[in-house]
Parts: C-alpha cells; sequence; structure tokens
C-alpha cells in the first residue's frame, strides 16, 4: 500500500471558526492509484465508527477528512484505518497529540483558559465601544498553546482536565443559531447530491452490477441524514431556549 497520512490543525468553518484535527491521506505511488476501504474510529467507542468503502487515490493525490467534509471532530486516541479483507485493519494512523503535565503549559500555565481573553472568548474594543470574538482562541475562550480536543469523561481527560473549571466561553445565541443553520443547510444539499448520484447508479445499473458501490453510496446518505437529524434538533434546543 502506498500511503502517507497525517494529522494537521486547521479552522473549522462549520464549527464557527474552531480549531480543530483534520487527517489527509495522500498516495504516495508514481504511477499506480489505490483503491481501499477505510473507517475513522473513536477511541471510546462510544462514536459509531465511520466506514467508506471503494475509495480510489490517484497518484499524489488526497483525501481529507475532517469535521467540515465528513462530520467527524477528532479527538486524543481517535484513529483512522485503512481496511483488508473482512474489515482486518491493515494500517492504522493514531492520533496522539503533545499533553502538557499540570501547570507546565508556557502560557496560560495550567488554567486552559485563554490569557488573551481570561476565558470570556470575547475582547472589549474600549475606544470603539465593542465587543468581538477573541482571535487568540477563536471565541472558544481556551488556551490554544496546551488544547487537545478530547473525549468527555473518559480517564484522559479528567487526568488532564480534573478540577480545573474549565472555560465557559460568552457565544451569542443569535451567532450560534446562524452557524447551525448553515451546517444544516450544508448537509441538507450533501445529502440532496448523494441522493442524485444514487438515481444515476439505479438509471445506469450499477445497483445490480456493483453492490457494493452501490451500498456504500446508501451508507453515506443514511450518515448525513443521522447528522442532519442530530443538527436539527441542537437547532431546535437553540431557538426554543431562553
Amino acid at each position: 500500500m502506498g500511503f502517507r497520512g497525517r494529522f494537521e490543525w486547521f479552522t473549522s468553518l462549520h464549527q464557527g471558526g474552531k480549531r480543530a484535527i483534520s487527517f489527509t491521506l495522500t498516495c504516495k505511488n508514481m504511477l499506480l492509484p489505490e483503491t481501499f476501504d477505510c473507517a475513522i474510529i473513536d477511541s471510546t467507542g462510544n462514536q459509531p465508527t465511520q466506514i467508506r468503502r471503494h475509495l480510489k487515490l490517484k497518484p499524489n493525490e488526497s483525501f481529507t477528512f475532517n469535521y467540515d467534509s465528513c462530520g467527524w471532530d477528532w479527538c486524543q486516541g481517535d484513529f483512522f484505518a485503512i481496511l483488508g479483507k473482512n474489515d482486518k485493519i491493515k494500517k492504522r494512523w493514531d492520533l496522539n497529540l503533545k499533553i502538557y503535565g499540570r501547570g507546565e503549559c508556557p502560557e496560560c500555565h495550567g488554567s486552559h483558559r485563554c490569557i488573551k481573553c481570561n476565558g470570556t472568548g470575547t475582547v472589549k474594543d474600549i475606544h470603539n465601544h465593542t465587543i468581538s470574538a477573541c482571535s487568540a482562541c477563536n471565541g472558544t475562550g481556551i488556551c490554544q498553546k496546551c488544547y487537545v480536543p478530547m473525549h468527555l469523561g473518559t480517564n484522559l481527560a479528567n487526568d488532564v482536565y480534573g478540577g480545573i473549571q474549565m472555560p465557559n466561553p460568552t457565544i451569542s445565541r443569535e451567532h450560534a443559531i446562524a452557524e447551525l443553520q448553515q451546517s444544516v443547510s450544508d448537509l441538507q444539499k450533501k445529502i440532496e447530491k448523494a441522493e442524485c448520484d444514487i438515481r444515476m447508479m439505479q438509471l445506469k445499473g450499477i445497483d445490480t452490477t456493483s453492490r457494493s458501490v452501490y451500498s456504500s453510496q446508501l451508507e453515506l446518505v443514511h450518515q448525513y441524514t443521522n447528522q442532519l437529524i442530530k443538527m436539527q434538533n441542537e437547532l431546535r434546543q437553540l431557538i426554543n431556549s431562553k
């Protein structure tokens, strides 16, 4: 297998500018493409595994897997896997970010609060009398020097953040609603496109000649639909909240 994989930070537009993790898989072959099955797996087992079937990468071509592209918000310990026969893992890349010990962060010294906004997520301009999202932490209120995305409630999260009151950034309700509405709209467009692809497969007879490809597309629509239902519920609760 000619693959190269890497994790890196990126700014998630679908999460309102939040700093998040992205995984990029690249075909490093010089001439031949790679066709493969893959999976993204939650280290805690609480989140359903995302599986992709019969993906194809041309030489030097890359696929990116993150919240904006596939709805996966990477956390410490999650991993990306290339699957073989009977979905046996042939190769994997684990997210293993550097974790500062208690009090070791050179910026927040263990408070996990952004030092520019003191954990509020906002900054005030005393000259223009305006309030805006903190540019240092993208409005999260969390120190970006030592921030490591983790599954809440795990032993690792308790070891790192245990006993520390995490920042509670002040983000406007209207802004949160607008971001969710945009995410819902984007996901609906993805579903429409995927369903259109399914109809084209049916017209071309791919649903009977290549059941695995057709099933993979159906599975993708199912995953998108589940994400949409979750987002719509969150949006409904936010709109109805006082």
